[in-house]
Formats: C-alpha cells, structure tokens, sequence
C-alpha cells in the first residue's frame, strides 16, 4: 500500500513547483485539463470508449483502461462533447478495490500526502454523500477536495457502489474545471 500512495503522490504532484498556482500543472498519466484529447487517443478510440453516464449531453467521458497505465486501473477523461478541439475539462485516475475499507484506509494517508506537498490548495474538507448517478440512494461517495484560486479543484476519493449499482468500488484522483464542477451539481444526473 505504500507503493500505491508513493505512485498517486508522484503522479497527481508531476508539476515542477510545489506552489503551483494551477491545478492544470497536475498530470493523470500524462494528462491535464486544457490539453486536448486528440494528443493521446484517435477519434476513432475516443468514440468506441465513449460513456453515456448523463442524463444532459454538455459533457461526454470517455474512459481508458490501458494496460500500460503506470499508477491506475483506468482513466476517465471529460471533455465539451461539441468541442471540435476536444480540450480536457477533467481527467481522472481509477484503482479498484475488492475490499472498500483498504480504499478508506489509503484516503486518508494520502490526502495527508498531498496537503504536505501542495500547499496553495484551500481544502474543502472531507464528506460522505449519496452517489447522485444511484437513484436507490444506497452508493456513496467519500471525497476531499482541494480547490484551486480559479476554483478548478483535485479530488481524492473512494467510491463505494451497492450491488444493485453494478460499478466497482474504486479509488479515485481527479482534477476538473470549475465549468465540469457545476455540470456535475447542477445538469449531469437531473
């Protein structure tokens, strides 16, 4: 487990500076928001891993289970779904968990980790939700997130799915635009 937390903290803090003022420094297998997806998937590959998780059609993820992914299981990668350019607006990394508690015991450690090393993100604290995408209100999400000045933020978390559900409980880092934050409150699941 000590591997897994060095690997998340070298991937999420592949910036130069540790006082990095924009969370677009932040790379998830080489990636960050305001890149274009096109620089690491065809349109053909886009197209064929496209997800339809929303019920609004702002957004399109698409999601990528590489083999050669260093520190993940699978990528999700969000981007304008008529955005031509196809820019990243949020990009996230996936480890699942066969056992939810040894996701809840890294979350912690780790988010301690990243406090360490970025200073300049406003931590919004931890919290347990109702999974909004679950309309039996049995998944939850526990997450921290750490908010940029431009109000983009990185999210750390453990998704726990009920069975009826039938995703996978995984470990997740993120970082999203502030524009993604409010489709995901305010259009994604309504």
């Amino acid at each position: 487990m000590k591997k897994l937390l060095a690997i998340v903290i070298l991937s999420l803090c592949f910036i130069s500076s540790v006082q990095a003022d924009d969370i677009r420094d932040f790379k998830i297998e080489g990636m960050s928001i305001g890149d274009s997806l096109l620089d690491y998937f065809s349109e053909e590959q886009i197209l064929d891993n496209k997800k339809n998780w929303f019920n609004h059609n702002e957004y399109t993820i698409t999601e990528s289970t590489d083999k050669t992914y260093k520190s993940y299981d699978a990528v999700q990668i969000v981007y304008k779904t008529n955005d031509r350019k196809k820019k990243i607006a949020a990009v996230d990394g996936l480890k699942i968990y066969a056992d939810i508690n040894l996701c809840y015991e890294e979350l912690d450690n780790i988010v301690q980790e990243i406090k360490a090393v970025v200073k300049n993100l406003k931590d919004l604290g931890k919290q347990t939700y109702k999974h909004r995408a679950d309309k039996s209100g049995k998944s939850t999400v526990t997450d921290y997130v750490f908010e940029s000045k431009y109000s983009d933020e990185v999210q750390v978390a453990c998704y726990d799915y009920s069975e009826s559900y039938g995703a996978k409980d995984h470990f997740r880092v993120g970082v999203r635009t502030i524009d993604y934050r409010k489709f995901l409150r305010d259009k994604a699941y309504k």
